[in-house]
Formats: C-alpha cells, sequence, structure tokens
C-alpha cells in the first residue's frame, strides 16, 4: 500500500509540474504570436505595422538605386551593391533578430548611397527625387519609432519579468523575440 501512495504522489507531482510547463509554454507562444501579429499587421490589423513600413524603406531605397544607376560613373559600385544586398537581405530573413540586422545594414547603406548621390553632378529633377527618398524614408523610420507595438512589447516584457518568468522561460525554452528601435 506505501508504494501505491508513493507512486500515487509521484504522478501527481509530475502532473502537476507538466501541467506548469504545458501552461507556461502557451502562454509565452501566445504572446509571441500576438506581437507578430502586431508587428506584421498592425495593432488594430489595418496593416499600419513596422513590418509594412520597414517594406516601404526598403522600396525607397531600391527607388534610388534606380536613380543611383544612371551615375554609374560618379557613385561606387560598392555603395550600389551594399544597398541591394541589404534589401534582399530583409527578404529572406527568418527571425526579428535577422531582420533588424538587414534593416540596420539597409539603413547604413542607404544613408552612404544618398550622401554620395547629393555629392554627385545631378539633374536638378535627380536631385529632387534623391531628396524625396530621403525624406521618405525619415518618414517610415519616424512611423516605425512611434508604432504601438513598442509599448505592447514593454508591456509584455514587464510581464515576464523576475526571476520566476524568466525560469519559466528558460525551462519551456521560451524567449520573446522583440523588435527594437536601433536593432
Amino acid at each position: 500500500m506505501k508504494m501505491n501512495q508513493k507512486t500515487a504522489l509521484l504522478l501527481a507531482i509530475l502532473l502537476v509540474i507538466g501541467s506548469a510547463w504545458g501552461k507556461a509554454r502557451l502562454t509565452f507562444c501566445s504572446m509571441q504570436k500576438q506581437l507578430d501579429v502586431i508587428y506584421t499587421e498592425g495593432i488594430d490589423r489595418d496593416g499600419q505595422s513596422i513590418a509594412q513600413d520597414v517594406k516601404e524603406k526598403q522600396k525607397t531605397a531600391q527607388n534610388c538605386v534606380t536613380v543611383a544607376r544612371r551615375y554609374d560613373s560618379a557613385i561606387k559600385a560598392s555603395l550600389i551593391s551594399a544597398v541591394e544586398s541589404a534589401a534582399d537581405g530583409l527578404d529572406q530573413t527568418g527571425s526579428m533578430g535577422e531582420c533588424q540586422r538587414w534593416e540596420k545594414k539597409l539603413d547604413t547603406a542607404f544613408t552612404a548611397l544618398t550622401r554620395a548621390l547629393l555629392q554627385a553632378p545631378l539633374t536638378e529633377k535627380d536631385e529632387q527625387y534623391v531628396i524625396g527618398f530621403m525624406a521618405d524614408y525619415l518618414a517610415s523610420q519616424d512611423r516605425i519609432e512611434r508604432d504601438p507595438y513598442h509599448e505592447k512589447a514593454a508591456a509584455m516584457q514587464q510581464n515576464t519579468s523576475g526571476w520566476f518568468p524568466s525560469l519559466l522561460q528558460k525551462l519551456t525554452a521560451s524567449s520573446l523575440d522583440i523588435y527594437q528601435i536601433g536593432g
């Protein structure tokens, strides 16, 4: 009889631990899914999202490359290829961290390219295009920085701070993959 009580107690303990682990895992996965939806679709699922603004930055940079190609003799090919490489890298990202690294590379490459273009002997029309690209790019970055996603992500980070949630994250091999301004 003693063996049965010990076995039952052990099974009850394992059941409680397993249930807590499963609940924690589901909770962290649910939180990540919420953040991913807000990142890709926007807080109101209206398409006004960070992902959309990153795509806008990418498109603007690619349009700037089109203008830069008209001035091959005045613009280093490495500046153009850096923008193209970063834009292509953004299309092939698999995680938030990768996306942020490629976006940072795009920011750097775009800035270098526009600087070089503004120092090149551009036509007046192309100069206005480049200035417009810079304005569009900065507007996309401003929208990213003001996106409500950041408030939601900060609230979720606050909810998962502390020793116990951190322990549960480690035990469940979960962590929140959060978009951070500045990569």
